[in-house]
């Protein structure tokens, strides 16, 4: 598979802060449907605890998780241990990565677009 786009999607406060104690610290509905309507059909890739935050899979779309952990696993969702395997499980012409802040900066560099909401 050639090159696929990688794109980030993030919310993020005027101080930089784009989660609190493992959640949200806002409610926009106008965001949650921009995030609906990036990331249907796409896979996204997330770290566990973005994962765990998640009330639940979010249909229409893969999950994989990267985590340091070698014995994670949930249903419905594939865990990988690097930048290179996610990429790799993914396989599609565009992925979304989803978070937390570790994850973004994993793949800044290799990113193509970054879809930010200034909150």
């Amino acid at each position: 598979m050639n090159h696929p786009e990688i794109i980030l999607i993030l919310a993020r406060a005027d101080n930089g802060v784009i989660g609190r104690d493992g959640d949200l610290p806002w409610h926009l509905p106008s965001d949650l449907r921009h995030f609906k309507s990036l990331t249907q059909g796409k896979p996204m890739i997330m770290g566990r605890k973005t994962f765990d935050s998640l009330p639940g899979l979010l249909p229409g779309r893969r999950h994989i998780i990267l985590t340091r952990g070698k014995d994670w696993q949930a249903d419905g969702a594939v865990a990988v241990h690097d930048l290179e395997e996610a990429i790799c499980e993914a396989n599609a012409p565009h992925i979304v990565i989803a978070g937390g802040a570790e994850i973004y900066k994993m793949f800044l560099p290799r990113a193509d677009r970054i879809e930010l909401t200034e909150v």
